[in-house]
């Protein structure tokens, strides 16, 4: 199935539950932070199977949270994007640091002279 698709899907099961009208933006807000404590625990046990279903339900979250404050899911994303399209950085300890950050310039100085010891 199309995202598109499954968005609507989602949101006709949300609407017939009552969950978009019959509740509000902040409670979806700790439901998916609640979904995401779900995924750390999958992601730490390795389980594919939960983090799938996890994933899914933040998802469900997000969609329902995007159409209780009127925002698409697609134009949330589409936003992001345009923020992080041109962003340059590098990676350190398996995190990106953005060439805006403060620590950048330290950070880049300790990769490269972790690199030249490598050599």
């Amino acid at each position: 199935m199309k995202l598109d698709s499954l968005v609507d899907l989602v949101l006709g099961w949300a609407y017939a539950r009552n969950i978009i009208d019959g509740s509000d933006y902040y409670r979806q807000y700790m439901k998916a932070q609640s979904e995401m404590g779900e995924l750390a625990d999958a992601l730490l046990k390795g389980n594919k199977e939960e983090t799938k279903d996890a994933i899914g339900d933040v998802l469900v979250c997000l969609i329902n949270l995007s159409e209780q404050v009127d925002l698409s899911l697609e134009e949330c994303l589409e936003s992001a994007y345009n923020s992080i399209k041109d962003r340059k950085g590098i990676m350190f300890n398996g995190v990106f640091v953005k060439e805006t950050d403060e620590n950048y310039e330290r950070i880049v100085k300790h990769v490269k002279a972790d690199e030249a010891v490598k050599i």
